[in-house]
């Protein structure tokens, strides 16, 4: 997998993962403390999330932690 597929797979089950819990984009940003245009670009598979992105939202939604690690710590920043 390169990065932009990464990406795209990484988004598509963010937003998966949000609309599971009824979440509309801006609720989830907004719970999360996140920016609603950088959460937005994520699940659009434009931008990898940051680490701690990912740590906030799952605080609101059902993202499973040893999954993304497992898949995709490669692509994401952990020096923040």
């Amino acid at each position: 997998m390169n990065s932009d597929e990464a990406k795209r797979e990484l988004g598509r089950y963010i937003r998966a993962q949000r609309k599971y819990t009824g979440l509309t984009l801006e609720e989830a940003a907004h719970r999360a403390g996140l920016d609603f245009n950088n959460l937005s670009r994520v699940e659009r598979g434009e931008q990898l999330p940051k680490s701690t992105t990912l740590f906030k939202l799952a605080m609101v939604i059902p993202l499973n932690l040893n999954y993304l690690a497992k898949n995709y710590i490669h692509y994401i920043d952990m020096n923040e």
